[in-house]
């Protein structure tokens, strides 16, 4: 199916959810907790309606529209003034297997040796980024939350091989692949980098800095890693939805 991203409601719904995503932007640089509870989900929101308008729910599209839908989730209840991090855990992990079968729906990869390559590079980076979390996660007051990381880790890295994968798929248009692969690649970079700052650095990027009393340098780098880590999910999001939205369309 070939989807038009050129008619007037696409591209309406797109630059919403762009102004959004730079509202949202704004929003974590000035810890300004209102505009980012109206930013945050709107970005989703939107880019899911551009998928529903522009090429619809029918075939394996619909698995990409499941997946913004559970980050939507996931974005909500890590934007309450007490971040729910065990749901938001789960719901992004939903969305990272919606992503994999979305991938996948059409059929096996191929197999290549030359995917060897990522496929070693990925599980090294899960040992060595759980290999890097793990004296956090022993301090970690919620036991269930600490144990769902393995998991979580494991999802998001077949979800980038999946993304890589897609290069080498005969349906899949070289651009398209791209797009997908940069997505899936930034996505687990901003996922990385919110495990990086609870676990190991021992803050919280997906909340405000706390109110008064912390030293100047250490806001300021709290609020860059919020602002790297919104930056690259809205980035990896946008891309992984165009890079589907054209390769796959309806079908």
């Amino acid at each position: 199916m070939l989807v038009d991203l050129w008619t007037l409601s696409s591209l309406v719904l797109a630059a919403a959810a762009v102004v959004f995503a730079i509202l949202d932007w704004i929003a974590v640089a000035r810890a300004t907790k209102p505009l980012e509870y109206v930013a945050k989900p709107a970005v989703m929101a939107f880019l899911l309606i551009w998928i529903l308008v522009t090429v619809g729910l029918q075939g394996r599209i619909a698995w990409f529209a499941a997946a913004i839908a559970f980050s939507l989730v996931g974005d909500v209840l890590l934007m309450l003034p007490k971040p729910r991090f065990r749901g938001a855990i789960g719901a992004f992990g939903l969305a990272h297997l919606s992503y994999i079968v979305g991938f996948h729906a059409s059929g096996a990869p191929p197999a290549a040796p030359v995917m060897l390559g990522p496929v070693l590079v990925l599980a090294g980076a899960g040992v060595l980024l759980y290999r890097a979390l793990r004296p956090g996660l022993i301090d970690e007051p919620d036991p269930l939350l600490a144990r769902g990381v393995v998991p979580y880790i494991v999802v998001i890295m077949l979800m980038t091989l999946s993304a890589v994968w897609t290069l080498l798929r005969p349906e899949w248009p070289t651009a398209p692949a791209v797009l997908v692969t940069t997505g899936s690649v930034l996505f687990l970079f901003s996922d990385a980098s919110i495990a990086w700052g609870r676990w190991v650095l021992g803050t919280r990027p997906e909340a405000p800095p706390p109110p008064g009393g912390a030293p100047e340098v250490t806001s300021a780098r709290a609020t860059a890693g919020r602002l790297l880590v919104i930056t690259t999910y809205h980035v990896g999001q946008f891309l992984l939805v165009l890079g589907a939205a054209l390769a796959i369309g309806g079908a």
